[in-house]
């Protein structure tokens, strides 16, 4: 059993944490009262941000997984959180079952299926034709222009691919033409 004495003196550490949680209670103060100036500011018709059903959903196909990363850091940071990256075209499929991508950016060189074969598969799988496809590449050969074309991908693009690129094409692929949200 223990029994608690009580004792007029402080050590030093004790004042500090005193003073530390004091600090810490001012902040979080400060943070409610920013918190309902920001609610004030919404209700009175400022950007809402919470993201809305009609976010876009974006798919990421890539063998590459620096490159396939990159991009959807880039993504993510231009404010398109709803993302997902597959390594693999079977990979793709898979998560393509729950996830209902709007837009997929496909490797054209995919080492376990042919990136033609895998674009025409999603689409039947999204049961839609409304799925956005975009071909992506490094290789600086022309002639995987037409065939991604002939595949029914709407834009082939050279990598890297640069923020502005992505910021054009995806203004153009937002919900009613709006800008991301995040």
């Amino acid at each position: 059993m223990q029994e608690r004495v009580q004792t007029s003196w402080r050590r030093r550490s004790d004042s500090s944490a005193i003073a530390v949680a004091r600090r810490a209670d001012d902040k979080s103060d400060s943070l409610r009262d920013n918190a309902e100036k920001i609610e004030a500011w919404e209700d009175e018709g400022g950007k809402t941000g919470s993201v809305s059903s009609d976010v876009l959903r974006i798919l990421i196909v890539d063998n590459d997984m620096r490159s396939a990363d990159a991009l959807e850091l880039m993504l993510r940071s231009a404010g398109y959180p709803e993302t997902a990256v597959a390594y693999s075209a079977h990979a793709a499929l898979a998560l393509a079952v729950g996830f209902h991508p709007d837009i997929a950016f496909l490797e054209m060189n995919l080492i376990d299926l042919d990136s033609n074969e895998l674009a025409q598969r999603l689409r039947q799988r999204a049961q839609s034709s409304d799925l956005r496809l975009i071909a992506m590449t490094s290789s600086r050969r022309h002639d995987g222009r037409d065939v991604a074309r002939n595949a029914g991908f709407e834009r082939y693009l050279l990598k890297p691919i640069g923020a502005a690129d992505l910021s054009k094409l995806l203004a153009t692929a937002s919900p009613g033409g709006s800008t991301p949200r995040g």
